[in-house]
């Protein structure tokens, strides 16, 4: 399940950060959320292959997968938080 989330949201914020270097704009906090979640499919990718090799389910569906999948999302989506805040208050500060 945190697999699963962990790539959702790697796409997600990929998808962003693409949109917004089109436009010339691609903010920091962007791309640091996307190489968190990139890190984070890619180390339980790496762990799903071993329990599949295993013989075990690859992909963990149980209530604390769930859990983990949503802490692990309400982290990153805080990190971020802060950063793009940082970002948008030192773009102020330094307008004025």
């Amino acid at each position: 399940m945190y697999e699963i989330a962990a790539v959702c949201a790697a796409f997600a914020f990929t998808a962003a950060w693409f949109a917004g270097a089109r436009r010339g704009k691609s903010p920091k906090a962007f791309f640091t959320a996307m190489m968190m979640f990139w890190g984070a499919a890619l180390m339980w990718g790496v762990d799903c292959v071993a329990e599949a090799l295993d013989g075990k389910p690859a992909f963990d569906m149980s209530a604390d997968a769930a859990c983990l999948a949503a802490l692990i999302l309400a982290c990153g989506l805080g990190v971020f938080a802060v950063l793009r805040f940082t970002e948008i208050r030192r773009g102020r500060l330094s307008a004025d």
